[in-house]
C-alpha cells in the first residue's frame, strides 16, 4: 500500500496559514495603534509597555491631586489675604481711637466697626470652604498623593489656621472704645 501526498499543496497551505496570522496581526497593529498588543508579539516588550503604562495612568491621577492642592492652596490665600486687610484695618482703628482728640461718641464709632471687622473675620474663616470642609475653622492635616508612586504625597497641616484659636488669643482686645 502507498500513500500519495501532494507535498508542494501541504507547503503552500503551510506558507497562506503563516501569511494570514501575519496579516491579522498586521491589522490588529494598524486598528490598536500599538506594535505591541499581546506577549506573543514582544514578551519583553508587553512588560516594558504595561509598567509605563502603569506610570503614566499614575501620574495622570497625580497630576490632578497637585491641581486640587492648588486649588486648596488658592482658596486659603484668597481668604488669608481678606483676613490680613481685616487685621490691618483693625489695627488702624486701635491705633486711631488712642488719639486724645476723639470724643466718647466717636470711639464707640471705632468700636462698632473694630467689633464688625471682628464679624467678618469670623465668617470669612466659618464660609471658607475646599470640597466641603471649612478649611480655616477646623483643626485637620492633609495630604495630597501627588506622584506615580505611593508616598511621594504634599502634606499640609492646618491646625494652627484656626479661627477658634485665633478669637480666644484676641477675645479680650475687642474693646477699643476705652482708649
Amino acid at each position: 500500500m502507498q500513500v500519495n501526498t501532494n507535498t508542494a499543496a501541504t507547503l503552500a497551505q503551510n506558507a497562506i496559514k503563516a501569511n494570514r496570522r501575519g496579516l491579522n496581526v498586521a491589522l490588529e497593529q494598524l486598528s490598536t495603534g500599538k506594535r505591541i498588543n499581546a506577549a506573543n508579539d514582544d514578551a519583553s516588550g508587553m512588560a516594558i509597555s504595561s509598567r509605563l503604562t502603569s506610570q503614566v495612568r499614575g501620574t495622570v491621577v497625580a497630576t490632578n491631586n497637585a491641581s486640587d492642592a492648588v486649588g486648596m492652596l488658592d482658596t486659603i490665600d484668597g481668604a488669608l489675604k481678606s483676613i490680613e486687610a481685616a487685621l490691618q484695618r483693625m489695627r488702624e482703628l486701635g491705633i486711631q481711637s488712642l488719639n486724645g482728640s476723639n470724643s466718647t461718641s466717636e470711639r464707640q464709632l471705632l468700636n462698632d466697626e473694630f467689633k464688625a471687622l471682628f464679624l467678618e473675620l469670623k465668617d470669612v474663616a466659618y464660609n471658607t470652604m475646599f470640597n466641603e470642609k471649612r478649611v480655616l475653622d477646623e483643626e485637620y492635616s492633609l495630604s495630597f498623593q501627588i506622584g506615580h508612586q505611593a508616598g511621594t504625597t504634599f502634606d499640609f497641616d492646618l491646625q494652627n489656621f484656626s479661627f477658634n484659636r485665633f478669637a480666644s488669643y484676641y477675645r479680650g482686645s475687642l474693646d477699643v472704645s476705652s482708649g
